[in-house]
Order: C-alpha cells, then sequence, then structure tokens
C-alpha cells in the first residue's frame, strides 16, 4: 500500500489508469481490515442511539427537551449521556470509515489498472437512490443521500497526500464550526424575540401575567391532546398554521400526530419537508463537517492507520482524542446542562465546543478500537460486532425498520411516548438483536442483502 502512496507528488494530474489487464471488482472478504469491520459495527450502535430521540418524539423536543426539570433523573442523565458521548461522535466515526473506504477502493482499482472513476460515481448514484428511498418513505433523518453527494466531492481530494488532506480537513472543521455557531445564534436570538413577545402578549390590561405556555412544551402539547380532535389542526393545516416554524407548536402536535395517528399521507408530508429541511442545512453547515470526516478517514488509510502493525500510533490517537475531546465535550455538557429545555445563550458558547469536541472524541474512538482489533483478545471477544461492521449499509437500514415499526402508527405508535432512558434500552436490545441477526446471516453470505445489491448494480455482475 505504501508504494502506491508514496510515488507521486502532492497531487497527480487528476487522470485515472485505463481499464487494463483486470477489470474493477469488489473487495472480498479476505481483503477486508478487522479493524474497520469492527469500528464501522460499533458506529452503528452510536448512530442508533442518537437517532433514538428523532425517531421517537417530534423534532423540536429531540433539539431541545422539553419539561426537563420534570424529567426523572435516569432521563436527564440518558439524555446528557447521549450528549457528551455519543452525538455527532459516531457519525462522525461512520464518515471517517466511509473516506477510508473510498481511498482503499481507490488505491485497488489504481493497482489493478482498472479506472476508478466510472466505479465510483456508479456507486454513489445507488447510494444516493438508497439515500432518497430512505429519507422520504421511512426516516428523514437519512445520511446516506448526503454521503453519495459529498462522496461525489470527496473523488477529486483522492490523491493529495495525508499532511494535506488533514490540513484541508482543519479548515472545513473550521467553515463548519463557524456555521453552526453562526446558525445557533440566529436560533437563540429568534426564539429570545419569540419569548419576549408571547410574555409581552400575555399582560393583561391591567397588568396582570396570564399563564405563559411556551411553544414546543409538553403543555402546550397536552392542552392540545384535550381539545377536540377536529379543533387540531393536522398534516399541511398544522405546517400553515406554524410557518413551517419546526418549534411552534402547532408544528409539534402535528406532527406528532403524523407519525403516531397517521394517516400516511401526513406522516410522508411532515418526513418530505422535513427531510428536505435536513438536506438544506447540511449544505450549509452539515456537508463540510462530513467531508472533513471523510479526509481525515482517507488520510488514515494512506498512513496505514488500520493495519494491525501501527498499534503505536493507534494509541497515540485514541490518548489525544480522548483526553482532549473529552474536556472539550464535558465543557460543552456543562453548557447546555445551564437551559437544557430552551434555546438560550449557553447555547452559543457550547456551539463550539461540541464542533472542535467531537471530531478530536472521534478520532479518540477511532483510535481505541483500531487497537483493541489488532489485539488478539479483541479480535475474538469483538468478532460479533464485526459482523454488523461488514453489512453496515444493510444493518443501519434494518435500525430504521425496526424502530420506525415501534414508533410509526404502522406499528405500535409509540411516538411521543418514550423517555430518553427507555429510548436508550431500545437502542441497546435493537442493536443485540441486530448482532445476533448480522452474525447469522454472516456465516451464512459473503455480503448483506442491500450490500449485495449495492454490488451487484456497480460492477454490472449479477452474483457477487
Amino acid at each position: 500500500m505504501r508504494d502506491a502512496l508514496e510515488a507521486g507528488g502532492d497531487h497527480d494530474s487528476g487522470s485515472e489508469p485505463s481499464v487494463g489487464a483486470s477489470a474493477p471488482a469488489p473487495i472480498t472478504p479476505r481483503e477486508r481490515l478487522d479493524s474497520m469491520d469492527l469500528i464501522r459495527g460499533v458506529a452503528i450502535f452510536g448512530i442508533l442511539v442518537v437517532n433514538m430521540a428523532f425517531f421517537a418524539m417530534p423534532f423540536a423536543h429531540a433539539i431541545y427537551p422539553a419539561a426537563y426539570d420534570a424529567w426523572p433523573a435516569a432521563d436527564r442523565w440518558s439524555h446528557l449521556i447521549v450528549k457528551v458521548l455519543f452525538e455527532y461522535k459516531f457519525i462522525s466515526t461512520f464518515s471517517v470509515l466511509f473516506g477510508a473506504g473510498l481511498i482503499m477502493q481507490w488505491l485497488r482499482a489504481s493497482s489493478r489498472g482498472a479506472s476508478f472513476a466510472p466505479l465510483h460515481y456508479r456507486r454513489m448514484a445507488l447510494l444516493a437512490l438508497f439515500g432518497l428511498m430512505h429519507g422520504f418513505l421511512l426516516w428523514y433523518g437519512d445520511i446516506l443521500f448526503i454521503y453519495a453527494c459529498v462522496g461525489s466531492v470527496f473523488f477529486f481530494f483522492r490523491t493529495l497526500k495525508p499532511r494535506t488532506m488533514f490540513v484541508i480537513a482543519a479548515a472545513l472543521l473550521a467553515i463548519s464550526m463557524v456555521f453552526t455557531t453562526g446558525f445557533t445564534a440566529l436560533n437563540v436570538l429568534t426564539e429570545s424575540a419569540k419569548r419576549e413577545a408571547r410574555e409581552a402578549a400575555s399582560m393583561t390590561d391591567d397588568g396582570a401575567t396570564a399563564e405563559i405556555i411556551e411553544e414546543g412544551s409538553s403543555a402546550g402539547a397536552d392542552a392540545a391532546s384535550g381539545a377536540d380532535a377536529a379543533d387540531v389542526p393536522r398534516g399541511f393545516d398544522a405546517m400553515m398554521k406554524a410557518q413551517f416554524d419546526f418549534f411552534n407548536d402547532s408544528w409539534v402536535r402535528g406532527e406528532e400526530l403524523a407519525y403516531r395517528d397517521g394517516p400516511w399521507a401526513d406522516a410522508m408530508l411532515f418526513r418530505g419537508v422535513s427531510f428536505a429541511f435536513a438536506l438544506l442545512f447540511t449544505v450549509f453547515g452539515f456537508g463540510w463537517h462530513i467531508l472533513a470526516m471523510f479526509l481525515i478517514g482517507g488520510a488514515l488509510m494512506k498512513l496505514d492507520f488500520f493495519s494491525s502493525s501501527q498499534g503505536a500510533m493507534q494509541k497515540r490517537a485514541a490518548m489525544i482524542g480522548l483526553i482532549l475531546g473529552g474536556v472539550l465535550e464535558i465543557a460543552y455538557g456543562a453548557l447546555m446542562s445551564i437551559t437544557p429545555g430552551v434555546i438560550d445563550w449557553p447555547d452559543i458558547a457550547a456551539a463550539p465546543l461540541q464542533a472542535l469536541g467531537a471530531p478530536l472524541l472521534c478520532l479518540g474512538y477511532v483510535g481505541a478500537l483500531a487497537w483493541v482489533a489488532g489485539s488478539g483478545a479483541g479480535r475474538v471477544l469483538l468478532a460479533p460486532l464485526r459482523a454488523v461492521g461488514r453489512m453496515a449499509l444493510s444493518a443501519y437500514l434494518l435500525t430504521t425498520v425496526i424502530v420506525t415499526f415501534l414508533m410509526y402508527h404502522w406499528g405500535l405508535g409509540w411516538f411521543g411516548s418514550v423517555g430518553r432512558f427507555d429510548q436508550l434500552m431500545i437502542a441497546v436490545v435493537v442493536y443485540a438483536g441486530l448482532v445476533v441477526f448480522c452474525t447469522a446471516w454472516m456465516a451464512c453470505f459473503r455480503y448483506g442483502p442491500f450490500e449485495r445489491l449495492w454490488r451487484a448494480v456497480t460492477y454490472a455482475r449479477a452474483t457477487v
């Protein structure tokens, strides 16, 4: 691998090797790196833990928990643990692995004299299709479409040296931090103005203060739930009344009714609009972060970081990432605990801490897991988690199917009634079942079902 990397300068001419002695082919199980499969398998669990709030609650409550002070201690601690140890860390980890995997595929294609560009863009096109179907038909929090778009851009960075990749990644993370902090500040100003307007409107003519029910609060939702169903705006009417404000009580209540009770058209409407807004946010903010993590993963792959022979480098990354990232994330959690149920000024100070802390803690996780995967005991004990990593695409989509069945109207309809601690426990149970399923599947097949489809279309072969 190093010979292929050390040839040439900082950036090659951009040309692809012509199709020569061998056509492109999928990576076989023998060619896979155990450490990458393990990290990918653990990342699936971390992503599920974070996504649980968005599966189980209206978007506004998942971001800023209503009635936080009334929560039991288990819910408050679960919320804080997810914020500090999981949020943005495992999607970053998954992104590192995605970037590393793309570089691995490019190096492999180049070593065989095969053209990588057609292969890469066929893969990204199919991934984008998976993402659009996932986002519009099942759940608005899809990441696959974003990966396909950013992965298409990442193609142009593939020939850079590791040092250059790290420098560009740092610049992109800085841009992402500026955007995120700016959006947060704008949100704080907007919500502060809304609170002041509500307080002014609540004052009676004689100066007495009427009871204030915060928009998006559980009190407002309870009041709406007690009203006659015909008086509660649903679907597009709820969106119009809320003026497409995700934190408005009409939106929150309409979203809850759509996902919990249906009908399918209302749920599809809320899901589609939420997915569109998520993509818009990604263009201006989160996309920079994803591309940065792709670059970090690509640089690590070029440095042979995931090899079992790189234990010293892995331990060094683990120490730096866990210590520095841990300190920043603890500070972030402390600030978020000041006003956990509302959007307020501590959020502005917390935003850059998480923007810096999440990539560092991600690096710590990646280093620690890569080192563990290289040890004899770790390789044996954590083998079931590698099975999840080997079919990560199928596992990711399967978690959506399982949890939306639990939460949505077409299944058990638990949406809006599951607390943070219970969400965490559901994630543990679902992941445990996923480990069993993936282990059994990989004992019988070389690839997961969606991996098989992805490879079949990419390489134009019926059997892969």
